[in-house]
């Protein structure tokens, strides 16, 4: 089937956009690996260049009209390959972590939406680099991604015929702006309307007792058995362990803070079940109304999942509807009341972490810490959920004002109870 040439921004996009043309700045979407053994540079980089063509989303270009794949150039190289003198592992590795960090808050011009860099240290000491801009690549691309470009690679160094072309963006964002009915997007806008007020109803709050500190974050890791346990628990009911996250995490903000209700962001990746394939933008956060975070444990998981699922049904929302119900907010000029709590759900349990056959080379992945201080948050807490195959792991950003680093470790103590022994 013949590349679409032109298709409409998806409703995540149309937001983002939005913000950006208004002049807001986001982070890019960033991936990294250390690559220790025998690599083969040149089939690494033929095999970025098979992704780039596998993936219509990563030759995107806007204009007024909507979004247009481009074709890659025969003689485009998608990669930079740099040489690096470094008197040891760990200054190669500050090396990596810095040009990451620059690259972080990149601008990006009319060229291809993503970049990659390959540092050599020495035959056996490599790093790959590749930073993506945020308009056209969220989290499930980040994670399709990695897993491609690992078997685009097995395939150039055994001589097997390429991956064939993946399922179209264009093709995907289509279909979502096209299958929304009138009926739909009124409902929609009527839940976005509901939620919005719910949470500017009951906004976050600090008690009088807590401490101001530094903002700062905090970590905790459930491991391989207590997730395995969460697994086997909430799929008995029909639930999932990042919705327990989210159930949890809100019980353990209200009781610790003395609120009786929760107005809540979270994440929330759009794409039907069948485009969980497609590389591209489906990813945006969602207001959610939790009534009763005081509710026994089922009752507060089905509220939940509800919410959730509510969210995801009716997501179908402009950049020019939330100003109608904010006025500035979808152009990003304003932030909407009650924005204090967000919880970004990643499910990485087909991440890049692993990757897939690799001829023996030892490959980790985000071996790059970035340098910018990851504290800095606008949100008065912001938990971050990976869920990965064998842990979860969770990262309690805070700010020191609104929240306190006492509150912020009696919340996450919470969690970690609720969850049972490790």
């Amino acid at each position: 089937m013949p590349e679409l040439t032109s298709a409409p921004l998806t409703y995540e996009q149309d937001w983002l956009d939005a913000k950006l043309r208004g002049g807001r700045v986001y982070r890019n979407v960033q991936l990294s690996y250390e690559i220790i053994g025998d690599l083969d540079p040149a089939a690494l980089t033929a095999a970025v260049r098979d992704c780039v063509r596998r993936h219509d989303a990563l030759r995107m270009r806007i204009d007024g009209t909507g979004q247009h794949p481009v074709e890659l150039a025969a003689d485009e190289e998608p990669v930079r390959c740099l040489e690096v003198t470094a008197a040891s592992s760990a200054q190669f590795g500050r090396y990596a972590s810095a040009l990451l960090s620059r690259d972080l808050l990149r601008p990006w011009d009319n060229a291809l939406p993503c970049s990659f860099i390959l540092l050599r240290r020495d035959d056996h000491h490599h790093a790959f680099l590749a930073t993506f801009h945020r308009l056209f690549f969220d989290a499930r691309a980040r994670e399709l991604f990695g897993r491609d470009l690992w078997a685009c690679y097995a395939a150039r160094t055994r001589g097997r015929p390429s991956l064939p072309a993946a399922p179209s963006f264009a093709e995907a964002a289509t279909r979502q702006r096209t299958r929304a009915t009138a009926r739909t997007l009124a409902r929609a806008k009527e839940s976005w309307r509901d939620r919005l007020e719910f949470c500017a109803e009951n906004p976050w709050v600090r008690p009088p007792s807590a401490t101001e500190t530094e903002s700062g974050v905090i970590t905790l890791e459930l491991d391989g058995r207590v997730t395995g346990s969460l697994r086997a628990a909430t799929g008995r009911t029909g639930h999932t362990p990042l919705q327990w996250v989210v159930a949890a995490f809100a019980r353990a903000a209200t009781e610790c803070a003395g609120l009786p209700r929760a107005g809540m962001w979270t994440s929330m990746d759009t794409r039907l079940s069948a485009d969980r394939e497609v590389v591209g933008m489906f990813a945006a956060a969602c207001p959610i109304a939790l009534r009763r975070p005081g509710a026994d444990d089922a009752a507060l998981l089905a509220e939940v999942r509800g919410q959730l699922l509510n969210a995801l049904r009716y997501h179908q929302v402009t950049a020019d509807d939330l100003d109608d119900l904010v006025p500035g907010f979808g152009s990003g000029s304003v932030t909407a009341p009650g924005m204090d709590i967000y919880v970004n759900l990643l499910d990485a349990t087909g991440g890049p972490d692993r990757p897939p056959s690799t001829g023996g080379l030892r490959v980790t992945a985000d071996a790059y810490p970035l340098l910018q201080d990851s504290h800095r948050s606008s949100w008065a807490l912001h938990l971050r959920c990976a869920e990965h195959r064998d842990r979860i792991a969770l990262d309690l950003v805070y700010d020191g004002e609104r929240v306190g680093e006492p509150l912020a470790r009696s919340i996450m103590d919470h969690v970690r109870k609720a969850a049972g022994p490790s």
